[in-house]
């Protein structure tokens, strides 16, 4: 399992493939409110907006675009370390 902060991490990551927390929420089997206040709660710690809310979508702001490179990278880090530790 995840920490708090890669599961934020996902959620971003998601939010941006779908470009919809609606969408990106079910597909994570998780209520829309979770993944919204999930993302609010990264964004107060990064201090900086991820997304704009819009009528059909969501879009990125500048910090939402830089972000979700990084972040893929780390979560396959991360994600590739675990498993070779459970393999050990």
């Amino acid at each position: 399992m995840l920490p708090n902060s890669f599961k934020q991490i996902e959620y971003v990551i998601a939010a941006c493939t779908y470009n919809s927390f609606r969408l990106a929420a079910d597909v994570l089997g998780f209520k829309p409110s979770v993944m919204s206040r999930t993302i609010q709660q990264l964004e107060e710690r990064i201090q900086a907006y991820l997304f704009l809310p819009g009528s059909h979508g969501i879009s990125l702001t500048g910090a939402g675009e830089a972000f979700p490179k990084g972040a893929r990278a780390l979560v396959e880090c991360v994600s590739s370390k675990q498993l070779g530790q459970l393999r050990a």
